[in-house]
């Protein structure tokens, strides 16, 4: 069993999803990484804020399209016994752990990763008081090299869940961002600055991750990372939706919930490469699977995921590629709906 670390990044998604603009190549590092093991887009069911439900989709395999408009589960259900990853890789690993450097506080976390099992938990207060500062949150590369840190000193194997804090909106002029070199962007876009400000900061979460990996590459120790976007940006200048191609339908509509993931290890898991997207409330399973470790509950998703490979807020796409309205009732849909409410209410 090798060490398993699990990285949510703020807001980081890659925009050109939406439709087409001209700027430089802001994500030439995370496009560049030829040796993962998974990678692809995954659908969030959030935009611009409502982190905790996209944490929540990923840690327990639950959708947030089963529940009403507005909930925030980490905050409005007791999750003692809800599945969650934390529960299965606390038996399997050595050490569980959480880390988020901001207030320890935010979205019931403290009480949400005790029940998930999680052994520690570290937070801002944990952090060098004179850790880099990008936007207005640490910066990726100040918390890796803590989660890093974390790691070495941690029993082997273990799981360590880490969710950044760069990327956090508002975003401001790029002028704010102590960098001094900013993303480039066509003519009809410079007048976007918090547009110019996120790419920058997009490009500095890509050249982060591959240092983290290249970091893990000369480890003697077998580490499996997966890391994802939460959510797209919450932009208030006007630029998403002047870039977003949108023609009402429920598969251009959803494109506003698409963020990138990858699934990297430092040893061959046997499974070559693989390229696909999915709902974030299959990619725990699917890591699990590339991993061997097998659930009667993830079986479930994985089996479910062969049906409707995406479960997300406007609606389903089937395997066959074809995406619905949850106004076209399908019973697979509503069974899994069910197991969701048995899971948060035990009913």
């Amino acid at each position: 069993m090798p060490t398993v670390i699990a990285i949510m990044n703020e807001a980081f998604s890659d925009l050109s999803v939406l439709g087409d603009f001209e700027s430089d190549d802001y994500m030439s590092d995370w496009y560049g990484i030829s040796d993962y093991a998974m990678r692809g887009f995954v659908y969030v069911p959030v935009c611009g804020g409502g982190t905790a439900n996209s944490e929540f989709e990923f840690l327990t395999g639950l959708s947030m399209a089963g529940l009403n408009v507005g909930v925030y589960p980490y905050q409005q259900y007791n999750l003692e016994n809800a599945y969650n990853i934390g529960h299965d890789l606390n038996k399997i690993c050595g050490e569980t752990i959480a880390f988020h450097p901001y207030t320890a506080s935010n979205y019931n976390r403290i009480n949400v990763y005790r029940n998930f099992e999680f052994g520690s938990y570290y937070s801002k207060d944990d952090m060098d008081k004179k850790a880099p500062v990008i936007n207005w949150g640490v910066s990726d590369e100040a918390d890796y090299n803590k989660l890093i840190e974390l790691y070495e000193n941690s029993k082997k194997p273990s799981f360590l869940f880490n969710v950044t804090m760069q990327n956090h909106g508002g975003y401001g002029a790029p002028e704010t961002l102590t960098i001094d070199d900013y993303v480039s962007v066509g003519e009809d876009y410079k007048q976007f600055s918090s547009f110019i400000s996120y790419l920058t900061l997009v490009r500095e979460s890509s050249s982060a991750f591959k240092n983290l990996l290249d970091h893990f590459r000369g480890s003697d120790e077998k580490v499996i990372i997966v890391m994802f976007g939460d959510h797209e940006p919450g932009l208030m200048d006007g630029s998403m939706e002047a870039i977003h191609e949108n023609d009402g339908s429920v598969e251009a509509s959803s494109r506003i919930y698409m963020t990138p993931y990858m699934i990297w290890a430092n040893y061959d898991l046997g499974h070559g490469q693989v390229e696909k997207d999915m709902s974030l409330n299959y990619l725990a399973a699917n890591m699990y699977e590339l991993l061997g470790i097998k659930t009667d509950y993830t079986g479930y998703l994985l089996d479910l995921q062969k049906q409707f490979t995406i479960i997300g807020v406007f609606g389903y796409k089937d395997a066959a590629g074809t995406w619905h309205s949850y106004d076209e009732q399908n019973d697979k849909i509503d069974e899994y709906f069910r197991v969701e409410y048995h899971e948060l209410t035990g009913k």
